[in-house]
Protein backbone atom coordinates (compact mmCIF):
# COMPACT_ATOMS: atom_id res chain seq x y z
CA UNK A 1 0.00 0.00 0.00
CA UNK A 2 1.18 3.39 -0.55
CA UNK A 3 2.24 5.36 2.12
CA UNK A 4 1.97 9.17 2.16
CA UNK A 5 1.64 11.79 4.73
CA UNK A 6 -1.03 13.48 3.01
CA UNK A 7 -4.47 13.16 4.05
CA UNK A 8 -6.85 11.20 1.75
CA UNK A 9 -10.69 10.99 1.88
CA UNK A 10 -11.46 7.30 2.35
CA UNK A 11 -12.67 5.37 -0.76
CA UNK A 12 -15.81 4.53 1.05
CA UNK A 13 -16.02 8.55 1.00
CA UNK A 14 -15.59 8.94 -2.56
CA UNK A 15 -18.18 6.20 -3.36
CA UNK A 16 -20.94 7.85 -1.46
CA UNK A 17 -20.12 11.35 -3.28
CA UNK A 18 -20.04 9.68 -6.27
CA UNK A 19 -23.48 7.55 -5.02
CA UNK A 20 -25.26 10.66 -4.20
CA UNK A 21 -24.95 11.85 -7.94
CA UNK A 22 -25.67 8.98 -9.69
CA UNK A 23 -26.89 6.15 -7.81
CA UNK A 24 -26.57 3.09 -8.71
CA UNK A 25 -24.40 -0.34 -8.27
CA UNK A 26 -20.54 0.29 -7.91
CA UNK A 27 -18.51 -1.79 -10.39
CA UNK A 28 -15.05 -0.49 -9.85
CA UNK A 29 -13.40 1.84 -7.53
CA UNK A 30 -9.37 2.71 -8.19
CA UNK A 31 -7.01 5.38 -7.07
CA UNK A 32 -5.00 6.64 -9.52
CA UNK A 33 -1.97 9.13 -9.11
CA UNK A 34 -1.90 11.47 -12.41
CA UNK A 35 0.74 14.47 -12.64
CA UNK A 36 0.89 14.26 -8.40
CA UNK A 37 -2.42 14.46 -8.34
CA UNK A 38 -4.55 11.72 -6.93
CA UNK A 39 -7.68 10.89 -8.21
CA UNK A 40 -10.20 8.00 -7.36
CA UNK A 41 -12.05 6.53 -10.29
CA UNK A 42 -15.69 5.25 -9.67
CA UNK A 43 -17.19 3.10 -12.46
CA UNK A 44 -21.24 3.26 -11.40
CA UNK A 45 -24.05 1.41 -13.41
CA UNK A 46 -27.60 1.69 -13.25
CA UNK A 47 -30.27 0.38 -15.40
CA UNK A 48 -27.83 0.45 -18.44
CA UNK A 49 -26.20 3.59 -17.86
CA UNK A 50 -22.95 3.77 -16.83
CA UNK A 51 -21.20 6.62 -15.25
CA UNK A 52 -17.57 6.65 -14.68
CA UNK A 53 -16.57 10.12 -11.88
CA UNK A 54 -13.27 10.75 -10.97
CA UNK A 55 -12.90 12.68 -7.60
CA UNK A 56 -9.75 14.32 -5.97
CA UNK A 57 -8.75 12.32 -3.08
CA UNK A 58 -7.56 15.07 -1.15
CA UNK A 59 -10.99 17.26 -1.91
CA UNK A 60 -13.40 15.55 -2.29
CA UNK A 61 -14.48 17.25 -5.11
CA UNK A 62 -15.52 15.31 -8.67
CA UNK A 63 -13.86 16.69 -11.58
CA UNK A 64 -15.08 14.79 -14.25
CA UNK A 65 -17.87 12.29 -15.28
CA UNK A 66 -18.13 10.30 -18.00
CA UNK A 67 -21.71 8.29 -18.68
CA UNK A 68 -21.70 5.76 -21.06
CA UNK A 69 -24.25 3.77 -22.35
CA UNK A 70 -24.71 0.22 -22.88
CA UNK A 71 -23.95 -0.93 -26.84
CA UNK A 72 -27.37 -2.03 -27.33
CA UNK A 73 -28.74 1.20 -26.94
CA UNK A 74 -28.89 4.00 -30.09
CA UNK A 75 -26.23 7.21 -29.31
CA UNK A 76 -29.08 9.45 -29.96
CA UNK A 77 -31.07 7.84 -26.88
CA UNK A 78 -28.70 9.08 -24.67
CA UNK A 79 -30.07 10.33 -21.11
CA UNK A 80 -28.47 13.07 -19.35
CA UNK A 81 -28.08 11.98 -15.83
CA UNK A 82 -27.92 15.07 -14.53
Amino acid sequence: AMKSSEHFISEDDAVNIALKKFAGNVVAVELDEDDGRYVYEIEIISGGKEAEFEIDAKTGKWLNVKSMMNEKRSGRNMARIF
